[in-house]
């Protein structure tokens, strides 16, 4: 009987484990003034994924993307685009898998779109070299 037991519980703490998927790592790119898109490597395959999106940081007051699927043959990888954002806005954003909101502070990203089109913006460039032999003709 104690075996017996022993089994179930171990099956049991499997099953909690194997079920609770969770955020690999993520990136987010394609940034114009209304729009983003962020992908995300999940740890295991999931049906229903979307993003959580707010301009707090606290991740109050959200909005959602449309759900996309995370499958084994793409290696857990899932693309989220976002649309219909506002001009020149931080926003901040986690990932949601089958329901569950992975919260975990270092899984939260954030974005900040471009202004509107024409608005210019100032940019600094920084330049550095590396010269290893100093004695060759080539950098007299």
């Amino acid at each position: 009987m104690k075996k017996f037991l022993l089994l179930v519980l171990t099956n049991i703490v499997f099953l909690i484990n194997v079920s609770s998927n969770e955020v690999l790592y993520f990136w987010s790119g394609a940034i114009t003034s209304h729009s983003a898109k962020v992908n995300a490597v999940l740890q295991y395959p999931a049906e229903k994924v979307r993003l959580l999106v707010t301009t707090n940081n606290n991740l109050s007051d959200p909005f959602y993307s449309e759900y996309a699927s995370a499958a084994e043959s793409n290696g857990n990888t899932v693309s989220l685009e976002l649309n219909n954002l506002k001009p020149n806005t931080l926003y901040t954003y986690s990932i949601e898998i089958d329901g569950t909101n992975d919260r975990k502070e270092d899984h939260k990203g954030s974005f900040k779109t471009f202004g509107e089109e024409g608005s210019g913006c100032s940019f600094k460039f920084a330049v550095v070299s590396f010269n290893f032999f100093g004695n060759n003709r080539v950098y007299d």
